[in-house]
């Protein structure tokens, strides 16, 4: 594909893109300021009664948001690859880049194959053989799209990490049972269930060195240090002999 230097602020956004489903967008945006931005944004020029030509973003939304984030005025200068391809070309393009980058998640694969589907008309057998996905795959993700709450959408859509085997369970549940499984969720993963359940593999980590390093005191010549260790691993031993 042809490239082009372009302003931040000369690219526009699709419709399709959203902003709650891109999460970790101030690591890249660090990774972006010390190396570089490694590969470029893929724009496609559109018409505009305005302006002759209107560039707008066909794939790499979450390098663009890291960009918006160091020039929020646009003003940075970015590579870009001019696509010229259909616009069912462009969707399967960002779909395809993102799963290769790993920067999309079950939910958000999901959702890109409702957009595809319901956007172009694709079948999945289509969806399947664009993808390059097993049609089971394929279906058992769109019906994530399909089956799930509202409210457990609303979560995953701000970026709520659930591991695609839990997806694929609660999807059988009712509404009421996902919800369930939802609050659960979000109560075993909250900052302060992390840091207790830190805080208790620690406190075991460190009681387990305390205990090795008393019975080491324990051959100590010094009573009041042999005392201590008894203390400690609450026992009673032999005085050394002298």
């Amino acid at each position: 594909m042809e490239t082009i230097t372009l302003h931040l602020s000369e690219i526009t956004l699709g419709k399709n893109y959203s902003r709650e489903r891109y999460t970790g967008i101030e690591d890249l945006a660090h990774s972006i300021q010390a190396r570089g931005l490694i590969h470029p944004l893929v724009v496609k020029a559109i018409s505009s009664k305005k302006k002759s030509v209107v560039y707008e973003l066909v794939s790499g939304y979450r390098r663009h948001l890291a960009l918006s984030s160091l020039s929020p005025d646009g003003s940075i200068k970015v590579t870009c690859s001019i696509f010229t391809g259909s616009p069912l070309q462009a969707a399967l393009l960002n779909v395809d880049e993102n799963v290769e980058r790993r920067e999309i998640t079950i939910w958000e694969f999901a959702c890109g194959v409702e957009s595809l589907k319901q956007d172009f008309g694709l079948s999945l057998d289509d969806l399947s053989l664009h993808l390059n996905k097993s049609k089971g795959h394929i279906s058992n993700c769109y019906s994530l799209t399909q089956k799930l709450c509202p409210e457990v959408q609303v979560e995953l859509n701000r970026g709520l990490n659930v591991p695609s085997s839990k997806l694929f369970l609660w999807k059988t549940f009712g509404e009421n049972g996902q919800k369930a499984a939802l609050s659960k969720w979000k109560n075993e993963t909250s900052p302060e269930a992390v840091t207790r359940k830190t805080r208790g593999r620690t406190s075991k980590l460190e009681n387990q060195t305390m205990r090795e390093r008393a019975n080491k005191l324990l051959r100590s010549r010094s009573q009041p240090i042999r005392e201590t260790a008894e203390y400690i691993l609450g026992k009673r031993v032999e005085q050394p002999s002298e």
